[in-house]
């Protein structure tokens, strides 16, 4: 798929969150000395995309505006969850397509971005990247390992996803931990790909130190 693409896709980089686990907001975490959101949307500014819109905490435009400049992304404020930020930077997008991103995920394959588009121009509705859990599962109950969880076809659920925008738009409000929740629900098939990189969510103090 040619680069042409891309220009029926607008990008939101999702970068709202308070960082609760991380005892930091995420967008403004440190990576080698750079914002984890600058990092991440050095990366993808690579792309030619529609337009890009990059959602940060509540109260930070002034300083997410100073991390993102040079970059061609149109900031603006997120809500109380995850999916309220994800409604307000989908409204921004106008284009065929939206690709949604988390910023926490500096260390994507970009060469699954295409992939994912091709699914779009073939007529699919959502496209996301999945990799297979490699580790032993357990349920924990009070603070004890109640069971070993099968692991057989089981996946990781990662970001960039790719969705046609007017049917997105059709399923957002609800309150879910991610937007492919709502094409399952409402009966949509979901195109996958296996994501060639480990993909790494920076989620705990000192996962940045991993990469």
């Amino acid at each position: 798929m040619s680069l042409h693409a891309f220009s029926k896709a607008d990008l939101v980089l999702v970068g709202a969150g308070e960082g609760r686990r991380m005892g930091t907001p995420k967008a403004f975490l440190q990576v080698g000395g750079v914002p984890l959101l600058r990092l991440t949307a050095q990366r993808l500014s690579s792309f030619p995309w529609a337009n890009a819109i990059a959602v940060v905490p509540l109260g930070k435009l002034r300083e997410a505006r100073l991390v993102l400049s040079g970059l061609p992304f149109e900031v603006v404020e997120g809500g109380a969850t995850r999916a309220r930020s994800v409604q307000r930077g989908v409204a921004r997008c106008g284009a065929q397509w939206v690709v949604i991103h988390d910023c926490a995920r500096p260390s994507f394959s970009p060469a699954a971005l295409p992939l994912l588009l091709e699914d779009l121009e073939n007529g699919a509705v959502a496209s996301v990247l999945t990799r297979p859990v490699p580790h032993s599962l357990a349920r924990i109950t009070n603070g004890e390992m109640t069971d070993i969880v099968d692991r057989e076809g089981i996946h990781e659920v990662h970001t960039p996803q790719a969705f046609l925008r007017s049917r997105l738009l059709s399923l957002l409000g609800r309150d879910v931990p991610e937007e492919t929740r709502l094409f399952l629900d409402a009966g949509e098939v979901i195109s996958v790909h296996h994501d060639p990189s480990p993909n790494p969510k920076l989620t705990w103090p000192g996962d940045e130190d991993r990469l």
